[in-house]
């Protein structure tokens, strides 16, 4: 356990991937770090668990924002994954690809360009 040379916390979506990257990328020992347990719940498996995957504590940060003023000091209740795949588990299986503007907003890297993006979620909705 004091062999590696990156810790990731969170295995949702983005620290994943990231993990991903890097083990293909490099030679790093990486230590990917989840709270929750795995996502193989069968809440989490059907779409119709989305309800119960709401306030369950074991899968979910049941995250809360500060009070709002201009919602007369309510606070907004944030549904946050905590396990194997983070929020995207529990998100009742819905996908949404950002806008182009989002992904040419991230500047030249042709990894993050909109067409790069768009190329695998294709591959990924066909599976």
């Amino acid at each position: 356990m004091n062999n590696f040379d990156i810790a990731i916390i969170g295995a949702g979506s983005a620290g994943s991937i990231i993990a991903n990257k890097l083990l293909s990328k490099t030679n790093f020992n990486i230590a990917l770090i989840e709270a929750g347990p795995k996502d193989n719940n069968p809440i989490i498996d059907v779409p119709l668990g989305y309800g119960m995957t709401f306030y369950n504590k074991k899968i979910n940060w049941n995250f809360y924002s500060e009070k709002q003023d201009n919602l007369f000091k309510r606070q907004i209740y944030y549904p946050r994954g905590k396990v194997l795949g983070g929020s995207g588990s529990i998100n009742a299986m819905v996908y949404a690809r950002g806008l182009k503007t989002d992904y040419e907003n991230w500047g030249n890297n042709k990894e993050w360009s909109f067409e790069n993006i768009k190329k695998y979620t294709v591959l990924w909705s066909n599976k």
